[in-house]
């Protein structure tokens, strides 16, 4: 028997954006086009509780949707943050040994975990305690450290 050819099919209709995607879409299409690309967006497989991120000092940190962050919200095991200049994701998983943060961003930043340097973004491996840690990222041109405190969350 003959096997008809399949007929092409035409694109899917675009469906609109709502309005917070656009302008998640819109600050990374920013970034883009100042020859910084945004962090890689990594999907969390499964996580072993959640996180809460404050901002210490004067770090104004924000989702990427613009929002400031809220020191009550539990991250479900993954944050993308601009921090300034600086798109940051954290990551939470589950090891052998525990938890443990994966700190990236862009562009590039050295990173202090509770006051150890642990060299240029992204950091893998970082042991998160139950107390939680530090975080300060600095780069050329920053006049001043980005810090946070992030903790596991109380669930």
């Amino acid at each position: 028997e003959a096997v008809a050819a399949a007929e092409p099919s035409a694109p899917p209709e675009e469906t609109p954006a709502p309005e917070h995607g656009r302008h998640h879409r819109k600050h990374h299409e920013e970034a883009a086009q100042d020859g910084v690309a945004p962090p890689p967006v990594v999907e969390a497989e499964s996580h072993p509780g959640g996180f809460v991120v404050r901002a210490i000092g004067d770090t104004h940190a924000s989702d990427a949707y613009g929002n400031p962050v809220n020191p009550h919200r539990t991250w479900g095991g993954n944050a993308n943050l601009q921090i300034g200049a600086l798109l940051v994701q954290i990551k939470e998983a589950a090891s052998g040994d525990g938890r443990t943060l994966t700190i990236a961003s862009q562009p590039w930043a050295i990173a202090s975990i509770d006051g150890v340097s642990r060299g240029k973004t992204p950091v893998a491996s970082v042991p998160f305690p139950s107390g939680g840690v530090r975080l300060e990222l600095i780069r050329p041109g920053m006049d001043s450290p980005a810090v946070l405190k992030i903790s596991p969350s109380n669930h």
